[in-house]
C-alpha cells in the first residue's frame, strides 16, 4: 500500500526548501522583532476590549439577578407550588365521612331491606 505522503521528497522538493531556508536568514532580526512587537500591541488591544464585558459581568455574578439564583429561585418556587398543589388536592379528594359511612355493608343491606 503506497500513499503519496510515503514518497521521498524530490529534488524539487529540496530546492524549495533550501530557497525557504535562505529567504528567512536574509531577514534581519530587527524586522522581526518590531513585527513581533506591533503584533503583540494588536493583540493586546482586541483582548482588552472584547475583556471588558466580561469582567463587568463577572461583577454581576454574585448578585440575585444573575441566572444561577434565577433558576435556583424558580426551582423552588415550583418545587412550593408542587407541594401546594398536592397538599390541595389531598384535602379536596378526602372521601365524605358521612357518604363512607353509608357505603358500610351492614348499612347497605339495611338500606336494601327497606329499614332505612
Amino acid at each position: 500500500m503506497s500513499r503519496p505522503y510515503d514518497a521521498l521528497p524530490s529534488a524539487d522538493d529540496a530546492a524549495l526548501k533550501g530557497a525557504l531556508r535562505s529567504a528567512m536568514s536574509d531577514q534581519p532580526p530587527a524586522d522581526t522583532d518590531g513585527l513581533a512587537s506591533r503584533v503583540m500591541a494588536q493583540w493586546a488591544d482586541a483582548h482588552a476590549q472584547a475583556a471588558t464585558p466580561v469582567v463587568a459581568a463577572a461583577g454581576r455574578s454574585a448578585t440575585l439577578g444573575s441566572a444561577p439564583w434565577r433558576r435556583r429561585l424558580w426551582l423552588g418556587m415550583a418545587g412550593v407550588a408542587a407541594v401546594a398543589l398536592i397538599a390541595t388536592a389531598v384535602a379536596l379528594l378526602r372521601p365524605d365521612p358521612a357518604l363512607e359511612e353509608l357505603m358500610q355493608p351492614d348499612v347497605l343491606s339495611q338500606m336494601a331491606i327497606g329499614e332505612m
